[in-house]
């Protein structure tokens, strides 16, 4: 969709295919990088050692591409929608350098300098504003002159909002906010799902 990661430090690239046969996903990563992945359609999984992400349809999660055993495959027979957002170490250097202590540890020991080992976080599930955020980077809402700024602000905000943990623990609002916001998410799907005969509110309750 966008960026290079060799030249520019991270790349927006859309995904859209059926297997016909398991497919070794590991083989499309670049060594070093940092990726996120957000899934829509399809399902796979990334292990690393005994750190395993299995993405079904609509969940996201990252993973590091460094030093040591990791494979990746996506199901055959299924069709698969994915998008995947790279970043080079030193892309990550650059506007996370002074971020120190943090950072999820992944991203921690890339920044610092040390050798990238390889790692996966678990998928989590999708918020509906990080699908809206899906649909309009395959179709951008500014001309094009004005896009290189646009899918570089889209870069910093997952960075900001994948790469960062509280370094004790989880400030009590923030965690409350993140359970509002699967709640309402949880609620708007039920009412997609029945609209032609949607739920009482006690039920939803």
């Amino acid at each position: 969709l966008f960026g290079n990661f060799r030249s520019l430090g991270f790349s927006f690239e859309w995904h859209d295919f059926k297997a016909d046969e398991p497919l070794d996903w590991a083989k499309s990563f670049h060594p070093g990088s940092l990726e996120i992945c957000f899934n829509l359609a399809g399902t796979g999984r990334v292990t690393c050692g005994p750190a395993r992400a299995d993405y079904t349809p609509l969940t996201a999660g990252f993973y590091s591409c460094g030093a040591g055993s990791m494979q990746a495959v996506r199901n055959v027979g299924e069709k698969h929608h994915f998008l995947t957002v790279e970043f080079s170490p030193d892309y990550l250097r650059k506007h996370l350098g002074d971020k120190k202590g943090v950072l999820h540890p992944l991203v921690e020991r890339i920044v610092s300098g040390e050798k990238a080992m390889a790692g996966v976080t678990p998928a989590i599930r999708l918020s509906n504003r990080q699908r809206e955020l899906i649909s309009s980077l395959c179709e951008p809402p500014v001309i094009q002159a004005a896009q290189s700024l646009w899918y570089q602000s889209r870069a910093l905000d997952m960075m900001a909002e994948f790469f960062f943990q509280s370094p004790n623990k989880e400030l009590f609002c923030v965690r409350q906010k993140q359970v509002c916001r699967e709640r309402v998410d949880h609620v708007v799907k039920i009412l997609q799902s029945k609209l032609d005969a949607p739920p009482t509110l006690e039920e939803i309750g």
